[in-house]
């Protein structure tokens, strides 16, 4: 025992001594017994700058991308018409809120508040943009004792040298004598951008009835003229629009009213709240009139701003004018490729050609009477074959239902 351990002591004195120069060298670049029996990974750290590192080739990543690109390429057909139905949902949300809040200003001010459809610049039959706007208070002149002068059935002066009318005064207002009686619409024959013309000596005011006979011709006034009433159109409020989002609209070539008969109505160039005929525009303008929808104080509807045709004479003459509709009124909420005057005929039975032919569009209805407002599907027409009255009424089926039913 003792023998052996003195046998070590040299071994122990050797290993304790300091190591030479060469050594130290030596020992500096030897590598650890571990790192030569240790597989590498991608993943380990590096013990040494000096041990190689794996990566992935430019085929491997080129591979990845094409896989990338065809899944992509694949799923935007599916992706498209689901996002296109969800705008139309949104816009038909927004719609509805906005007329909502349109019959709420009525409740609370106490003045006629509806909503103005205005025509998109260079596709009158769409309506992007929504505004509100308010029937301002009748005008009777700048005096107290403001007077006209009516002369044939004419307006040819205001007796008291009134001017508040100018810029003010737009063609088809109405108006009233003595504050009873019948109910006129002026006319002129070169209205100024909507308005009538500044220059009444040379341009009277043609006064067309609408209640009463439709041939009824006043009685010519004193010189001294007559009180008078003019009730103005709607004008647009600087606070409160919204635009719907992006390819969707409201088709006003299919939005309208329905007559009691469950007919529609034919206002001027066809079934809707169309624009105005050509015979009335210039080639080279677009028209601008707006669709106007207005709630009375106490929340039902007041009246409806349109084209419609008017007979004078015993002719129908198309004018714009607020008339009064007794059945719901509906708003076809719809893709803007697909407007009467855009679309290409597919000739696919899958595919639909216009917005009142494609079940996944929805109508926005409004119940005149009470002024609520519901959203309802789009029902398939019947027959393709049909007029576009008769798809229309097939169409609107759900529209009707929904007021009947109490709207949802």
């Amino acid at each position: 025992m003792h023998a052996n351990v003195r046998n070590r002591a040299p071994y122990a004195a050797a290993a304790k001594r300091p190591a030479s120069g060469a050594a130290k060298i030596r020992a500096r670049f030897r590598a650890p017994r571990s790192a030569l029996h240790t597989p590498t990974s991608p993943l380990t750290p590096h013990s040494s700058p000096l041990t190689p590192r794996s990566g992935i080739s430019l085929l491997e990543l080129l591979a990845v991308i094409i896989i990338i690109v065809t899944v992509t390429a694949a799923t935007i057909p599916t992706i498209l018409p689901a996002l296109a139905n969800r705008r139309v949902r949104e816009a038909s949300r927004m719609v509805n809120v906005f007329f909502a809040g349109a019959r709420n200003r009525a409740l609370q001010t106490g003045r006629p508040v509806g909503v103005m459809l205005e025509r998109f610049n260079g596709l009158s039959d769409a309506a992007m943009t929504l505004s509100y706007c308010e029937v301002p208070p009748p005008y009777a002149g700048d005096f107290s004792n403001s007077r006209v002068v009516i002369n044939n059935g004419e307006i040819t002066s205001f007796a008291t040298n009134d001017l508040g009318w100018q810029g003010m005064i737009r063609e088809f207002d109405l108006i009233k004598f003595n504050y009873q009686g019948h109910v006129y619409q002026i006319d002129v024959v070169t209205p100024k951008a909507g308005f009538v013309d500044s220059d009444l000596a040379n341009n009277h005011w043609k006064l067309v009835p609408v209640t009463g006979p439709l041939n009824f011709v006043p009685p010519n006034s004193p010189a001294t003229g007559v009180p008078f009433q003019i009730f103005r159109a709607p004008v647009k409020l600087s606070s409160g629009s919204i635009q719907l989002p992006e390819g969707i609209v409201i088709d006003l070539s299919a939005s309208g009213f329905d007559t009691p008969d469950n007919t529609l109505t034919a206002p001027v160039s066809a079934w809707g709240f169309q624009s105005a005929p050509a015979a009335l525009i210039s080639p080279a303008t677009q028209d601008t009139s707006p669709v106007m929808i207005t709630f009375m104080p106490s929340g039902s509807v007041d009246k409806v701003w349109c084209w419609d045709n008017l007979p004078v004479n015993n002719n129908p003459k198309p004018v714009w004018r607020g008339q009064e509709p007794v059945t719901p009124i509906h708003l076809l909420i719809g893709r803007r490729e697909l407007l009467p005057l855009t679309p290409t005929p597919k000739n696919d039975p899958n595919k639909a050609d216009y917005n009142w032919q494609d079940p996944t569009n929805l109508w926005v209805s409004i119940n005149v009477q009470t002024g609520l407002v519901a959203t309802a599907e789009n029902a398939v027409p019947k027959n393709t074959g049909d007029t576009v009255y008769q798809q229309l009424l097939d169409v609107r089926q759900f529209a009707r239902e929904s007021h009947t039913m109490g709207g949802r």
